[in-house]
């Protein structure tokens, strides 16, 4: 192993670590607020179309490979949009001026899978809760945002805690993917050094270590987020 190599190219390669937090912090948000409202749908409203519709979605959340995803809406959807204005009849637009930055291509895939994963998670989270602790909070007039708030979701965060983590770890590791589509992150910018030097081993040491040290962070950053919310209701 190059040592040297270590201390001179590590520097270049964490120069796309805010490119790499950028996508995951993104796509986190986005997947936490689209799979609320997905199930926020799921739990509320019975109609059937509804269900059959997020019954869809999430089928296609589970069978659809992130990679493959990023792909579609990278080189494949401009095509599909152009197809689509032609047949109704609107003509002249090239698939070039609808392509997606690949930073925005890689977290609407991100989003769009895993905001299906954090539907499942938060309706399994709040199917755990007692619907008999609601109800005592209706007796006594509590608002119903405040008994979420304060009963409810402690109680599904106290149990589903690691499901969380684990869906969170996930979308660390998959955001790896976007450089597949052009993303300058940390993944790329080891693919550029280890071509130039041919040091592959020592490249993807030092992205094996970003990633490992993201995960921690963040299950850590959730821990403690967890814990007080736990200890403040």
């Amino acid at each position: 192993m190059d040592k040297s190599f270590l201390f001179t190219s590590t520097p270049f390669i964490l120069s796309g670590l805010g490119e790499t937090l950028q996508i995951i912090l993104w796509s986190l948000l986005f997947s936490l607020i689209a799979g609320g409202v997905v199930c926020l749908i799921s739990l509320k409203v019975k109609h059937r179309a509804w269900q059959k519709l997020i019954f869809l979605y999430l089928s296609l959340t589970r069978s659809i490979p992130v990679i493959v995803l990023m792909y579609m809406v990278f080189y494949t959807l401009p095509y599909l949009l152009v197809a689509v204005f032609n047949l109704v009849g609107i003509h002249g637009i090239s698939a070039w001026k609808l392509k997606l930055p690949q930073n925005v291509a890689a977290i609407a895939s991100l989003v769009f899978v895993y905001s299906g994963y954090f539907s499942e998670f938060f309706r399994s989270a709040w199917l755990s809760v007692d619907s008999g602790q609601s109800e005592a909070a209706r007796t006594v007039n509590l608002p119903q945002f405040s008994s979420f708030r304060r009963i409810i979701f402690p109680q599904m965060m106290a149990t589903n805690s690691p499901a969380f983590c684990n869906v969170v770890m996930d979308l660390i590791k998959d955001s790896a993917l976007a450089s597949t589509i052009g993303v300058i992150d940390v993944v790329a910018k080891s693919n550029i050094v280890s071509a130039r030097t041919f040091n592959y081993v020592e490249s993807y040491l030092i992205v094996y270590i970003v990633f490992v040290g993201l995960g921690l962070l963040f299950a850590k950053a959730i821990d403690l987020i967890i814990k007080k919310t736990l200890i403040k209701y």
